[in-house]
């Protein structure tokens, strides 16, 4: 094994109290390199991981893979684009951040979890994460870390198994490549899916309410004010209405329908994984996959309703409900898209014909009063009876029901706000509405007790968790702290290092300045909301780190943000420092912070110092690069709440032998000066931290 630099680190005890932080940061790569002993030439002269859609190059003869365990292969015609194969160009974000999960991984407060010698990280446990006691103090630090890799078909990071792989020869989980660290409760994966669905039950029942709040909200003061003066005033079948926000209105309540059914098919789940509670992962993965596919049929929910239906037989009443509902918004979309173009001239007959089913306007009643009650009118004076209770009513707030009828003796009648009520919650909106020349907010409601209906309430008959049974599952991490990318260099040239590349270079032709082929060099972008601020930002960067080491855990260098060199974006509210290693000759990780010894602070080598380790002549060599957040460096002043910082991590590579590459005059374009831009967005690998 070798190094140019390994780390020393004395003992420590824990982490210091304060609140944790979470901070949004990606590592994706982009790798270029060049071989010109190889079968196939590839072309690059300075590595680099770039951005959030981060690329990573290498020198003229340095060439770079994502190493996802075995050999790496020789690239051959064809294989531009692919990650694992030898080559110049790694994207981490061409499968849309599914393949690595990458979107997954929030950075939680953590220490590097070294052995007793501070040069190795612990492959058994690579980071030691806090225990917090019942006042929300951190109570010690703990060694469950393990590394994990995305299972495709799983959906998350697991621990490696390689009896479960595979699938039908297909790759659903690699052995390395990018690899999360997290700790797991040994959760099997019926247990998590069981957790996972039982808990997106209740959030779908909240959502049914919410879309049905937010039609009314489009169309309910047009309709409330056409059903007041209609009842009060009269009317013929021809008069003419606008029923332009009725298509709005239709949109949301079949977005209320799609809840419907994704509670529907929660609770299905449910019953999927304790139903298969002692099966294998592979086989449990199998028959779980129609019920995770991206389309799902009304067939198939019809189909598994029956078949998963409860004994107090709920699931069928929910699935009553819905289908009445869903019925209903059909045929008023039907109708309402047979009205044509003009929808601002609609005659009360087509209107009721569109509404129908949606809400009866015949059964709206005034602060409890039917509208035939609301329009008596005293015989002598002329005068409406009860105008003195409704001008009475406009400072506390009138009340415009939506209740069914008195003779209503189907679900069907009772409209769609009555139904999705009983499945949901009771529907109101605040609107605007004239009753008898008198403008007045009102509030519109649906009075239906107990919401959800007790008939339709799927929390109460969700099956008992499943158990662990007999099977061998690989365990899910299901809390995750960082994560490591694991690479593979290789070059030919004799008695060379590989470096870190800090400022932006060309990652072929040295003094080119091709767009297609200039690097970024290595830096970090934070991005952040308006609950942030700029000198936070900087705060919060001081306490990333980058570890570079082999794949047996020894640190090679150790990284950071050079927030002395930091610059300040104000038009994308961003901050950008350059990262660089640490000038040291060994570190320390302790309660006070993370420190290097044999330096004044955390002072940066010179770029030309930056070297990671010594690379043999055409033989591969494994880097491991881990990323987390240091839990000792932590300030309170830069607790980040989830959503309000987003970064982007770019790391360029370099060697310091004098490599030549082949030339390639499509390659070499008329050099300019400008370095390339900092990406303004983390494009799809973007990730954002909670607060913990």
């Amino acid at each position: 094994m070798k190094t140019a630099r390994k780390g020393r680190q004395s003992a420590y005890i824990s982490i210091r109290s304060k609140l944790v932080a979470a901070v949004a940061m990606l590592l994706v790569a982009s790798f270029m390199v060049v071989s010109s002993s190889y079968a196939w030439f590839t072309l690059s002269t300075a590595p680099e991981v770039k951005g959030i859609t981060t690329t990573v190059g290498s020198n003229g003869n340095l060439e770079i893979a994502l190493y996802t365990g075995g050999t790496v292969a020789q690239s051959g015609i064809g294989d531009a684009g692919k990650n694992e194969t030898w080559g110049n160009l790694i994207d981490l974000t061409t499968e849309g951040n599914t393949t690595y999960g990458l979107s997954l991984i929030n950075l939680y407060p953590t220490r590097l979890n070294v052995d007793n010698d501070n040069s190795v990280i612990k492959q058994a446990s690579p980071l030691k994460i806090p225990k917090y006691a019942a006042d929300g103090r951190v109570e010690k630090l703990e060694e469950t870390t393990l590394f994990g890799t995305y299972n495709t078909k799983q959906g998350q990071f697991m621990t490696y198994d390689a009896n479960n792989a595979t699938d039908g020869g297909n790759v659903v989980q690699t052995e390395k490549g990018v690899r999360a660290i997290g700790s797991s409760t040994g959760l099997t994966p019926q247990q998590n899916d069981y957790r996972i669905a039982k808990n997106a039950i209740t959030d779908a029942r909240n959502s049914i309410a919410t879309y049905a709040n937010l039609s009314l909200d489009e169309v309910g003061s047009n309709l409330a004010s056409i059903a007041v003066d209609r009842a009060l005033n009269g009317g013929t079948d021809t008069d003419t209405y606008d029923a332009s926000s009725v298509g709005p209105m239709l949109q949301y309540l079949n977005m209320a329908v799609e809840q419907i059914d994704s509670m529907v098919l929660s609770y299905i789940k449910t019953q999927v994984a304790k139903a298969n509670q002692g099966a294998e992962a592979d086989a449990y993965a199998t028959v779980k996959a129609p019920f995770y596919a991206e389309t799902v049929t009304d067939d198939q929910l019809t189909t598994w309703v029956a078949t998963y239906k409860d004994d107090d037989e709920k699931l069928l009443n929910v699935w009553e409900y819905r289908n009445a509902i869903k019925n209903a918004v059909d045929t008023s979309s039907e109708k309402y898209t047979a009205l044509g173009e003009n929808k601002t001239q609609v005659t009360w007959t087509q209107l009721q014909g569109v509404l129908n089913g949606l809400v009866d306007l015949n059964s709206v009643t005034v602060n409890n009063m039917t509208l035939d009650e609301l329009k008596k009118k005293d015989p002598e004076t002329n005068e409406y009876i009860h105008m003195g209770d409704i001008i009475a009513s406009i400072s506390s707030g009138l009340s415009i029901a939506l209740t069914p009828p008195a003779n209503a003796t189907t679900i069907a009648m009772n409209g769609v706000y009555i139904n999705i009520a009983n499945l949901s919650s009771n529907v109101s909106a605040t609107i605007s509405v004239n009753v008898m020349g008198y403008p007045m907010t009102a509030k519109m409601v649906t009075k239906v007790s107990p919401t959800p209906a007790l008939t339709t309430d799927l929390t109460t008959v969700i099956p008992a968790e499943p158990v662990k049974g007999e099977s061998t599952a690989a365990a899910i991490l299901d809390s995750l702290y960082g994560y490591v990318i694991d690479l593979a260099f290789r070059t030919n040239a004799a008695g060379s290092n590989l470096k870190l590349q800090s400022t932006p270079i060309n990652r072929i032709y040295s003094g080119d300045t091709n767009e297609a082929t200039m690097g970024m060099g290595s830096f970090m972008t934070f991005f952040y909301s308006s609950k942030f601020n700029a000198d936070r930002v900087k705060n919060l960067m001081k306490s990333i780190r980058v570890v570079f080491a082999s794949d047996t855990g020894a640190i090679y260098a150790v990284g950071g943000l050079n927030t002395d060199e930091a610059e300040v974006l104000t038009e994308k509210s961003a901050v950008y420092a350059p990262i660089g290693l640490y000038e040291a000759t060994s570190y320390d990780w302790t309660e006070n912070g993370f420190t290097v010894v044999g330096a004044n602070g955390l002072s940066f080598v010179s770029e030309d110092n930056a070297v990671i380790t010594a690379l043999d002549q055409n033989q591969t060599e494994r880097l491991c690069v881990y990323v987390y957040l240091d839990g000792d460096s932590v300030e309170n002043s830069s607790v980040a709440a989830s959503g309000d910082v987003r970064g982007i991590l770019n790391l360029q590579f370099s060697s310091d032998a004098g490599l030549v590459p082949m030339d390639y005059n499509p390659l070499k374009t008329p050099a300019t000066t400008e370095t390339p831009a900092t990406p303004e967005t983390p494009a799809q690998t973007e990730q954002t931290g909670g607060q913990g």
